[in-house]
């Protein structure tokens, strides 16, 4: 073994992301931006806006970047994510269907309003994974409150195991046959 790191791949490596064709992909680390307690969400979009619609490319991250690869699908690219080291994810973005990358999920601003100090977000027009998205992105922003209650066009199942590893915990509320409501609370408030 020596001193190279164990190749810890969560799925059988595609063709397409065999070394040798991955070379010349650009990459973008955010390693240090997450290191930094901050999200890259808005940087990765930034430098995705500065490739092709139909490129190839590679993140660089501490850790599996499981939303925007559910995210990214949702746009037609596949993804693969190879574990160099337990601090060291390389994850590679391959170009699928991209016919329609021009629907921007985080254009469609979800209304947000204050019901009994509780911060409510409707994201019942939004198409999955962008509410899991959404939603993640709020609750890793510093400064965000204990509590959230989320409008919901269907349950969110990739949700919960989401929010189990943030420390957060979730109660349906009163619910109708359009909408799913959630109270979203921090399972150890400071």
């Amino acid at each position: 073994m020596g001193n190279k790191p164990e190749n810890r791949a969560v799925d059988p490596r595609p063709n397409w992301a065999e070394n040798s064709s991955a070379d010349n992909w650009p990459i973008f680390d955010v390693r240090a931006i997450l290191s930094a307690g901050s999200d890259p969400f808005g940087q990765i979009m930034e430098f995705m806006s500065g490739l092709k619609s139909d490129d190839n490319f590679i993140i660089e991250a501490s850790f599996n970047l499981q939303p925007l690869r559910r995210l990214l699908a949702a746009r037609g690219y596949a993804s693969f994510g190879d574990q160099l080291n337990a601090n060291h994810w390389r994850i590679f973005f391959h170009a699928e269907d991209v016919s329609q990358a021009g629907e921007n999920l985080e254009s469609s601003e979800p209304k947000t309003w204050n019901e009994e100090k509780q911060l409510h977000v409707d994201l019942r027009m939004m198409e999955p994974p962008g509410p899991l998205v959404f939603i993640l992105g709020l609750l890793d922003r510093p400064g965000m409150g204990k509590e959230l209650v989320v409008h919901l066009a269907q349950e969110p199942i990739y949700l919960y195991p989401e929010l189990n590893e943030r420390g957060w915990s979730w109660d349906q509320l009163e619910s109708s046959s359009d909408e799913i409501r959630l109270l979203l609370y921090c399972q150890n408030p400071d």
